[in-house]
């Protein structure tokens, strides 16, 4: 079996938007699985994230415990987008 699920992305109308995202810190789940999506990344722009976050150089979110300590901490979380062919 392929690293990635290929039944969403034949879900998707050309030109539409597919968001990966899992509230684990592990690579394997996170980036491992992003590298071999089928469609073309639509990377995260850091002005649609709230101040203090950055996307990855691959236009990709990771969050750790230590992000917004001050206010209650954050779980891990990993978060790609990518656009189906229009």
């Amino acid at each position: 079996m392929p690293p990635y699920s290929p039944c969403a992305s034949g879900w998707l109308a050309p030109g539409g938007r597919l968001v990966y995202a899992v509230c684990s810190l592990e690579r394997e789940e996170g980036e491992a699985i992003a590298a071999h999506c089928p469609l073309a990344p639509d990377p995260i722009r850091p002005e649609e994230l709230p101040e203090g976050f950055a996307p990855t150089a691959e236009g990709w979110l990771r969050t750790d415990p230590g992000i917004w300590v001050n206010e209650g901490g954050l779980d891990g979380f990993f978060v790609a987008r990518f656009r189906a062919n229009a």
